[in-house]
């Protein structure tokens, strides 16, 4: 699966920033667990087998931290929310839903991509800009048991349709001002705002559970740099494992801001949009201007208060160089 390593997570600090710096990794408690794992790993790697493709039983495991191996992670984002129901879940640009208003707007959209034929393993496009109603479609996808496809508007129709045809996607999610510039596809096509008097009809109660832990929660294509893209799949159980490692440590909690700036068809971006709403937090999505200008995206820093942002080296240093020095938040 794509790991977003923790040199990525870079938390908000002054201008000498490079990323997260753990004290705790490098206790000797640690060190000792991690020479342990190593030398397991090398004892294992040099253990005679009559067939190397086959793995011992005593093999050492990896243990999950704190994961719910047994749960989807809109099971787990719909548990966490029960409890901040009309707490800001996500803002942008003035705008904002609670944790009850956001989980019952995918809850009604959930139920209409449930009629659209969208189960455990079906594929979803998510090609829209960004705003509360790209959210609300990611966590409508998890619930009604799909799997989301994230294309970015700025890719161009050539990409956006070779990603659609190779993965099959089923449904592809818009809006009215991109319709236009999508190229001919098979998949149904539903643009949210000319259909949300539609979707509002629905049940905003909590939609049946489909599928499990091993099913997919979305396919991430890569570039496509060194040859034709590739779609990476990631299922529910490893990024719940990923959301709730990470929720722990560098560690998030209910009086945290998340400042979400990557776009949805890069990995950095997923425990943006969903790791806010498993620790409680408030998650302020970045307009597609303010992740480009560091002047927009300093003020945005400033006016939030937002305590974590994942960001790319040449993003901190767009920040860096438009004043921007820091914040002991």
């Amino acid at each position: 699966m794509p790991v977003v390593p923790p040199s990525w997570c870079a938390g908000v600090a002054g201008p000498q920033l490079s990323g997260f710096v753990y004290p705790e990794a490098f206790s000797p408690h640690r060190i000792g667990s991690s020479a342990s794992v190593q030398l397991k790993r090398e004892q294992f790697m040099s253990a005679p087998s009559h067939n190397p493709g086959v793995f011992p039983l005593h093999a050492p495991q990896v243990e999950e931290v704190n994961s719910p191996r047994y749960s989807c992670v809109h099971e787990l984002l719909e548990a966490a929310a029960q409890g901040r129901p009309e707490s800001i879940a996500v803002e942008f640009e003035g705008r904002s839903l609670t944790y009850a208003e956001l989980h019952a707007r995918a809850n009604q959209l959930a139920r209409v991509l449930r009629m659209h034929g969208v189960q455990p393993e079906v594929l979803v496009g998510v090609c829209m800009e960004r705003s509360l109603e790209m959210e609300v479609a990611l966590l409508g996808i998890l619930k009604a048991g799909g799997a989301y496809v994230p294309l970015d508007s700025s890719f161009g129709p050539g990409r956006i349709q070779y990603v659609l045809g190779e993965a099959r996607v089923k449904v592809l999610l818009t809006q009215k001002s991109l319709r236009s510039s999508l190229p001919p596809t098979s998949a149904q096509i539903l643009c949210l705002e000319s259909s949300w008097d539609l979707i509002a009809n629905e049940s905003d109660q909590p939609v049946p559970s489909e599928g499990g832990p091993s099913n997919l929660a979305y396919v991430i294509y890569t570039s496509g740099s060194t040859g034709k893209p590739k779609g990476v799949q990631v299922q529910h159980r490893s990024l719940a494992n990923l959301l709730c490692s990470m929720r722990e440590e560098p560690g998030m909690n209910e009086r945290d801001v998340m400042l979400a700036i990557t776009t949805i068809s890069f990995d950095l971006s997923v425990p943006d949009i969903f790791l806010p709403l498993l620790a409680g937090a408030r998650l302020v999505i970045a307009s597609r201007e303010a992740t480009f200008d560091g002047k927009l995206l300093r003020n945005l820093l400033n006016n939030s208060g937002a305590t974590f942002m994942q960001a790319t080296p040449t993003t901190w240093h767009i920040l860096l160089e438009s004043g921007w020095s820091g914040d002991h938040n």
